[in-house]
């Protein structure tokens, strides 16, 4: 056998000893078993932002955003175990597991989350500058995304992000906007805290960690520490069609999530 091949074994037998000692405390009531507290957003939609906010509460475990898949109850354990592993806090009690999903292939099944063991919370942004900006983001960084591709991407997440309106009733939802949460600040995360009773209030000042730039949002604004509300101006190069059918799009999406009970949104730019 390989000294590769040892490795890898050795990897699989410790995560096994891990997965079945943090079991076996939670069975025993030593070790609480946290909720899981999934950010359900879109690119550019200030996702990493939140995340960061979130991470800085005592109660909560954040590692950015894990692109993990989602296709059993099996990954919701092994995301957990990465975001222990990679935060160096194994066994230490949490009351929220948090990763932040913008992309519909991480979630091929979205009956998945149709639990009580699971908080959700639902971000997005107007599409026309969230468009704008990840265009901008893929120019400064060269990530090779080009404009038939960002149109797709926000015309089909859209429409996903909306199902939560009406579908998946056992889990908790709540719907914040960027704009709501870069204008009316300490509304919306006391009205976050509320909806995780939270013993300790959430803070527009988060402090930077590993994940910073790294998992996520990877521009320089990630690292100011706190809330900066300001925006990138719109692309020239969106055409008057494109803007109403990211426009449409974006509308659509309003009208479903409306329909929940936690909501905190504004559209003013």
């Amino acid at each position: 056998m390989t000294q590769k091949a040892v490795s890898s074994l050795a990897r699989g037998m410790a995560k096994q000893v891990y997965i079945g000692c943090y079991r076996a405390l939670q069975f025993a009531g030593i070790t609480p078993r946290p909720r899981w507290l999934l950010v359900f957003a879109h690119a550019r939609s200030g996702s990493s932002l939140l995340t960061h906010i979130l991470a800085s509460n005592p109660r909560i475990l954040a590692w950015g955003e894990v692109r993990w898949t989602y296709r059993t109850c099996a990954d919701f354990l092994a995301s957990e175990l990465y975001s222990r592993k990679m935060a160096g806090k194994l066994f230490r009690p949490f009351d929220y597991i948090t990763d932040k999903i913008n992309q519909n292939a991480l979630t091929p099944d979205l009956e998945l989350f149709d639990s009580t063991d699971i908080d959700i919370i639902l971000l997005t942004r107007d599409p026309a500058r969230a468009a704008s900006s990840l265009l901008a983001m893929s120019d400064s960084y060269q990530a090779g995304v080009d404009k038939a591709w960002v149109m797709d991407y926000f015309l089909q997440r859209y429409p996903y992000l909306a199902r939560f309106g009406t579908e998946h009733q056992h889990s908790r939802r709540i719907w914040i906007s960027y704009e709501s949460l870069l204008n009316d600040t300490d509304a919306v995360l006391n009205t976050l805290a509320q909806f995780l009773s939270l013993s300790s209030p959430l803070s527009e000042r988060y402090p930077t960690n590993q994940f910073t730039g790294m998992r996520g949002d990877p521009s320089p604004k990630i690292w100011a520490g706190r809330i900066e509300a300001s925006q990138r101006p719109l692309r020239s190069d969106l055409t008057t069609d494109e803007l109403k059918d990211l426009a449409s799009a974006g509308k659509a999406c309003e009208d479903q999530l409306r329909h929940l009970s936690y909501q905190h949104y504004s559209s003013e730019p």
